[in-house]
């Protein structure tokens, strides 16, 4: 789910299949691993807090990781960096 999330979001497929996906550079995989890993962290504490200290420490680590998704995100939208995240070489 985190992925299609992603992919909707950029408006942009980034890896339809296993071999599109090897063929991205490795900074572009890392992006795409974060964002997918912290969204994907988000539904797991929001379905159940009770694990935690307190709920209020469940939200905090939620607001980081949205946080941190966030900035995933907007990096993988950035126009001047799609040329650079498919292909690894600076425009």
């Amino acid at each position: 789910m985190a992925e299609g999330v992603i992919n909707v979001a950029c408006g942009r497929v980034f890896a339809v299949d296993s071999a599109a996906f090897t063929a991205l550079p490795a900074g572009t995989k890392a992006i795409l691993r974060d964002a997918a890993s912290n969204l994907a962290a988000i539904y797991v504490i929001s379905f159940d807090m009770s694990g935690y200290a307190t709920r209020i420490v469940a939200e905090d680590l939620i607001n980081v990781l949205r946080d941190a998704f966030l900035r995933d995100l907007a990096i993988l939208k950035e126009r001047e960096s799609q040329t650079f995240l498919l292909t690894g070489v600076a425009p």
